[in-house]
């Protein structure tokens, strides 16, 4: 009789807990490129089953993203063309409903992906989303190791298309994630503001960037060399956070007068988190999003980043922060006029005064600037340089560093610039180098 009367209960406790989960989160996982939903390991399974164990009044439901990386045609966009073609289906029969919400957690390339469906969809373009139900139902979004800032490894495969196809690469695709690129371009200045209501809405998702560090193997990004970043993304790029000072100015309080460092503005847009793992899984060092299925007792579980998802989609504190980025990269980006340089038949050479003393960077590649693209306008040219460093252990701050410009001629007048740099940031320098005859 004892026993019934317990198993009566039990099953009155079972129904009335399922009765009282009020709402449904839907997790979609978006991969990066050349990937597929095995980037995530086994967090569908994991993930889902620690979520709904640590939530009584939500039903959490996980569901991976697969899109058609490797082909040349297809950008980025085009991948959250087909995310809006997915969402839409998902959710047929199973319509969201007052208190249900969806998130996303995206690796590397499906971060863009995500920005690029969630932007299109605001503007309203077609063969997207709905922007009121994204806006009435999404709760949050994690990114992990999304170059918003670029990174340079794509420049490999792009010059071998053998090498594209056989790692599933495309080629549109490289080319959004390269540092200069137009699509780095508009992540930036959707970052900065351009569109307000737009970033209010992203500011209104309490943003997670993990960015991952990795202390003991090599840098495969050029541009990252001797840097701590996750092998493949710069630490300063997988962050919505960053430094950008733009002067445009064409007259100056006077030569030998520098640009102040408070015309630096920082950007503040998510919260980032570092943690010791690589982009994928790389010898001893596990992927920043690959769960194992042993993490389904936590206290079995060893990855540095699984804590960080769970509470964060649970709406708990963040764990202790055991991790601290070092590196950093300045972009620096020179406009020139054309008549200023275009009686020269040689190219043009700028000369840097970088002055690093302050807090002992390491230098990349032996130089301190190096060129990465020009851009042509109509009546400019614009050159774009960039520096990475990394920081000592004791001198993890934001620091202001002061850089002087001389241009490739002897009428091109100097610039002279504090603007300040800070460990796991990239920061922007928008200039226009004046010469004489452009007065």
């Amino acid at each position: 009789m004892k026993r019934t009367n317990k198993l009566i209960i039990s099953v009155i406790a079972l129904f009335l807990s399922c009765s009282t989960l009020a709402s449904k989160h839907h997790i979609f996982m978006i991969h990066g490129i050349g990937d597929s939903d095995k980037a995530f390991g086994a967090a569908n399974i994991v993930l889902n089953g620690l979520l709904n164990e640590n939530s009584r009044e939500t039903q959490f439901f996980l569901e991976s993203f697969e899109y058609l990386t490797g082909n040349d045609d297809l950008t980025t966009v085009d991948f959250a063309k087909s995310f809006s073609v997915f969402f839409r289906e998902y959710f047929k029969g199973r319509e969201l409903e007052e208190g249900d919400h969806f998130s996303i957690l995206a690796h590397s390339q499906g971060g863009l992906v995500t920005m690029n469906w969630l932007y299109h969809s605001y503007k309203g373009d077609s063969e997207f989303t709905d922007f009121s139900l994204i806006k009435r139902f999404m709760k949050t979004y994690i990114s992990a190791a999304t170059p918003y800032g670029g990174t340079e490894i794509t420049t490999i495969p792009l010059l071998s298309r053998r090498l594209r196809q056989i790692m599933s690469l495309g080629k549109k695709e490289l080319e959004d994630m390269y540092f200069p690129s137009a699509m780095i371009d508009k992540m930036q200045s959707l970052l900065m503001g351009k569109e307000k209501p737009f970033l209010n809405f992203l500011h209104s998702l309490n943003i997670l960037n993990i960015v991952g560090v990795v202390h003991r193997l090599p840098s495969l990004s050029s541009s990252a060399g001797n840097l701590q970043d996750d092998t493949t993304v710069p630490v300063s790029s997988a962050t919505m956070n960053f430094y950008y000072l733009k002067n445009h100015k064409k007259y100056y309080p006077g030569f030998g007068d520098k640009i102040p460092a408070k015309e630096t503005k920082f950007f503040n847009n998510a919260k980032t988190i570092a943690v010791n793992a690589a982009h994928i899984p790389v010898l001893f060092v596990p992927g920043v999003v690959k769960i194992p299925v042993e993490c389904r007792i936590l206290s079995e579980c060893d990855h540095p980043a699984i804590n960080f998802y769970l509470n964060h989609f649970l709406e708990k504190p963040a764990p202790e922060v055991t991790e601290q980025a070092r590196s950093f990269v300045v972009k620096l980006k020179l406009e020139v006029t054309k008549n200023s340089i275009n009686f020269s038949g040689r190219e043009p050479e700028f000369k840097f005064n970088f002055d690093a003393k302050s807090f002992k960077a390491n230098k990349v590649i032996g130089k301190s600037f190096f060129l990465d693209d020009v851009k042509e306008k109509k009546n400019s040219r614009v050159y774009e340089f960039y520096y990475a460093g990394k920081l000592d252990k004791e001198n993890l701050k934001e620091h202001i560093v002061n850089i002087k410009i001389e241009g490739p001629t002897i009428f091109h007048i100097e610039r002279s610039v504090d603007f300040k740099v800070a460990p796991g940031n990239q920061t922007t320098i928008d200039l226009k180098l004046m010469s004489l005859g452009d007065y």
